[in-house]
């Protein structure tokens, strides 16, 4: 079989030249699957990430059960991941009270604050006349965002200061609107590390 290769808009030609021998293919065999009438299982799906921080920040700003004042939210299927993991982090620097019992019952227990941002006892020991409270988040966008709003609206008797930073790469990562709608709170001082948008409110 002769095949004509045309190159560059007909600027250049080349003849290539093949033989070959065709077989017929022989048919496949029946193959039958009946219909499956019923499966059963338990498939347990991870939590997602943005739902994990979400209910960690409201159950921590959550008001404690009238009838029960001292009894925790108790979250399950609580995702790990380091979005995870700064979130509570940066919630146990605060002050709050959390009990991570993932390793055995797999539940996470948050005493809710009622909205109030707890002063740790780190915090107390702090000589300095405003204690000025860093939470390092790495890349957690889904707990850098969230909690800067927290901190800017949530009561701050203390008139603490909140220094919220992270990787490199958080740094770049776009925050500048959320900022300039959280400038009309003057109920805390928020500082944001952020390389391209360092703002202060």
């Amino acid at each position: 079989m002769r095949f004509l290769l045309s190159i560059g808009l007909g600027l250049a030609l080349a003849t290539l030249t093949s033989s070959y021998t065709l077989q017929a293919t022989p048919p496949l065999a029946s193959i039958f699957i009946p219909a499956i009438s019923k499966i059963s299982g338990t498939v347990t799906l991870p939590g997602s990430k943005s739902l994990s921080n979400r209910i960690l920040l409201l159950s921590a700003l959550s008001h404690p059960f009238p009838s029960s004042p001292s009894t925790p939210i108790t979250i399950s299927n609580l995702l790990a991941s380091d979005d995870i993991k700064y979130m509570l982090e940066a919630l146990l620097t605060l002050g709050f009270d959390i009990d991570d019992n993932r390793s055995t019952s797999g539940t996470v227990n948050v005493y809710g604050r009622g909205g109030t941002i707890p002063i740790s006892a780190q915090l107390q020991s702090q000589s300095k006349p405003q204690p000025v409270v860093d939470l390092f988040l790495g890349n957690a966008g889904t707990a850098m965002r969230p909690l800067a709003a927290v901190l800017a609206l949530a009561a701050n008797p203390s008139k603490l200061e909140y220094n919220l930073d992270g990787i490199e790469r958080m740094r770049e990562r776009p925050i500048v609107d959320l900022i300039d709608a959280l400038k009309v709170s003057e109920r805390a001082s928020v500082f944001v590390v952020f390389s391209r948008c360092g703002n202060y409110f």
